[in-house]
């Protein structure tokens, strides 16, 4: 979100952030100059927020309100509505929404435009009767294609973990949390440690406690603490997916387009994921990377397997994928995209 910011505003747009008071976004925005407004969202329902907002809006010129999520929409759609000020609407995620009286609100009355991240998420927006097809746009995320790129280097990240690059590192990059699927990953690594007794897997990013907890104990059962790392939060994520020879992103719960996917496809590196959501409207399977069916060690395993045995095959499928995003996916096409929308509303 923040790069996408600093596209707009080298075009010329004001963006102000809205954010929780103390929120890690709103610290990162102030750091690169972006004006951020302290707005506490506690809940869907919260009057006082909706007020501060509505004052807010008296106080500052905004010719457009783009929410990202259920609880920002409602606190500030009521009072931009009020206001006379255009709503865009963008759902990142692809869980199933409802169809009843209270979704067809929130999608129609306080919503202009509602953007999505894939072909999938869209067409489940549309099972909403009252909307206007017209204003459902996909409009795929943007990569920056200088930062992920094939050119950068993992050397800083094999040093700093003891990697050996002639060794297979098996990454997973997401939130370690349940439904990212983290388990199956770590269930498939004993059946690839007994072909590649070196490989190393690699789990980049954070977690509520409880999962953490669960990974830890995961490893620890599974006898894989020597194999494993767990990186935590890391803003570095270019330099570590140039380390992986296979990243594997074993989500069993309902994606959109996971940005790490496209990220790993515009540097090059080859995927095995889950068949969910909008992943196979992204990679095509056998020809961009390898889809298997959530929730199955056994066949991650099979295709981690395959990726790291069929090197040139599995690198000429990651080409193909990298084709994909150059053309479709980078960041310019997606500010162009959304500022199209946003030039027909104002």
């Amino acid at each position: 979100m923040l790069e996408e910011a600093a596209r707009f505003r080298a075009r010329g747009y004001r963006i102000t952030f809205v954010c929780n008071p103390g929120a890690a976004l709103a610290q990162r925005a102030a750091a690169q100059g972006i004006p951020t407004l302290p707005l506490p969202m506690r809940q869907s329902y919260d009057l006082p927020s909706m007020l501060r907002f509505w004052a807010l809006l008296g106080r500052h010129q905004v010719d457009i309100l783009h929410t990202h999520s259920s609880k920002d929409h409602w606190i500030c759609g009521p009072a931009a509505r009020r206001r006379g000020i255009p709503i865009v609407r963008t759902r990142h995620i692809g869980t199933p929404v409802k169809t009843n009286p209270f979704s067809s609100f929130v999608y129609t009355a306080l919503s202009d435009r509602l953007l999505t991240s894939s072909l999938d998420t869209k067409k489940d927006l549309l099972r909403i009767p009252t909307l206007n097809p017209a204003h459902v746009v996909e409009i795929p995320a943007g990569i920056d294609l200088e930062r992920f790129s094939p050119s950068v280097s993992g050397k800083a990240i094999i040093a700093e973990f003891g990697l050996h690059e002639a060794d297979p590192i098996i990454g997973y990059v997401s939130r370690l949390e349940r439904g990212k699927g983290f388990r199956y990953l770590m269930e498939a690594a004993p059946a690839l440690l007994k072909r590649w007794p070196r490989a190393k897997f690699v789990f980049v990013g954070d977690g509520p406690p409880w999962d953490r907890h669960t990974a830890d104990e995961l490893l620890d059962r599974l006898q894989l603490k020597p194999h494993a790392i767990l990186t935590g939060f890391r803003s570095d994520i270019p330099e570590l997916l140039a380390t992986m020879h296979c990243l594997v992103f074993p989500s069993f719960k309902v994606e959109g387009t996971p940005q790490v996917l496209l990220q790993a496809m515009a540097m090059g590196i080859p995927i095995v994921a889950t068949r969910i959501g909008g992943i196979p409207d992204l990679i095509e399977d056998g020809t961009m990377g390898r889809l298997v069916e959530p929730e199955n060690p056994v066949a991650l395993a099979d295709a981690v397997q395959r990726v790291l045995e069929h090197r040139e095959e599995s690198l000429a499928a990651a080409q193909r994928a990298r084709q994909r995003v150059l053309q479709n996916f980078s960041l310019d096409q997606a500010i162009e995209r959304t500022a199209s929308i946003y030039r027909e509303l104002v």
